[in-house]
Order: structure tokens, then sequence, then C-alpha cells
């Protein structure tokens, strides 16, 4: 009886993490609009350019949405499949 329950669980939680990756990654997209000097010397080093990008692609953000959902996908199909052995 508590197998629903706990299935839709984890559903909420997995919804709450795809709404909080998709929230940073557009997050750090759209950052990439802010062009300041200070911030901009920063994205210069190598781990700021990494780490903040250095220019805004709308097709950027439907890239970070294949891939997260690509991964809810995935990460469901695996549980349902050790559920599944359990």
């Amino acid at each position: 009886k508590s197998m629903p329950l706990l299935c839709s669980a984890y559903a909420m939680n997995c919804y709450k993490t795809i709404c909080v990756a998709l929230a940073i990654a557009y997050f750090m997209e759209c950052s990439q609009l802010y062009q300041a000097p200070f911030i901009n010397s920063i994205r210069d080093t190598r781990v700021g350019g990494l780490l903040l990008g250095h220019g805004f692609l709308w097709s950027d953000l439907g890239c970070y949405t294949v891939g997260i959902a690509l991964g809810a996908i995935c990460d469901i199909i695996i549980r349902k499949k050790i559920e599944w052995r359990l």
C-alpha cells in the first residue's frame, strides 16, 4: 500500500529537481546579458568563463531544456527498473 505514496513522493521530488535545474540554467544564461566591466573581467578568466559564459544564445535555453528533460526521463526509467526488481 505504501508503494503508490512512495512513487507520488518521488514524482514530486523529481518535478522540483527539474524546476530548480531549469531555473539555474535559465538564470545563468540570462545573466550573460549583463555586461558590466567588472563581470566581464571575471568572464575573461578561465574559471569565470566556464562558470558564467560569454554570450547569450536563445538556442542554449532550448538545449538546457532538452538536456534536463532527457536526464529526468532516464532517471525515471532507471528508478522504475529498480522498483520492478524489488
